[in-house]
């Protein structure tokens, strides 16, 4: 911090015994005066100096506060594509628990005709509904009461 001299009679006494004389009696010469006022204007100097290196200071803080303006608003539109892309696999993920769920046949049977996984609880196979409400496993007919879960068999596979 920029102090100015305060000057009493002692300092005043070494710059110029003549001026010492006129300042115990109250006056203070003209030569006294721009010796101060270069005092005042080497503080003020400083003062400028050090205000413009705050400015620097303050740009460069500035300039860094907005980058992280502009990186958090990059998080956030990141975050919400984010978020939609994780309720997006949420509801596919949702869809695809649904369509591989085993449906009990007191809910509702499959297609007639239609292949479709069957199963006790134990034993899976491939297995058709028919009219009569058997199971069709390679021929072999089975009561739907024997195998009371179905499962629809996944699309087959693209050949190229």
């Amino acid at each position: 911090m920029v102090e100015l001299k305060h000057y009493d009679i002692k300092d005043i006494e070494a710059i110029d015994d003549e001026r010492v004389k006129n300042a115990k009696h109250g006056q203070v010469t003209s030569c006294t005066r721009v010796y101060i006022k270069e005092d005042v204007d080497d503080a003020i100097g400083e003062l400028k100096d050090k205000n413009e290196e705050i400015q620097k200071q303050t740009d460069i803080a500035w300039g860094k506060v907005n980058a992280m303006y502009d990186e958090i608003s990059e998080l956030k539109a990141r975050i919400a594509q984010l978020e939609d892309d994780n309720a997006l696999l949420r509801k596919n993920n949702a869809e695809l628990r649904e369509a591989t769920r085993w449906i009990n046949v007191s809910k509702g049977f499959p297609a007639v005709g239609a292949s479709v996984l069957i199963s006790d609880g134990f034993v899976r196979m491939v297995g058709a509904l028919m009219y009569d409400y058997t199971w069709n496993v390679d021929e072999v007919f089975y009561d739907v009461d024997e195998y009371k879960f179905w499962l629809p068999l996944p699309e087959a596979p693209e050949v190229k």
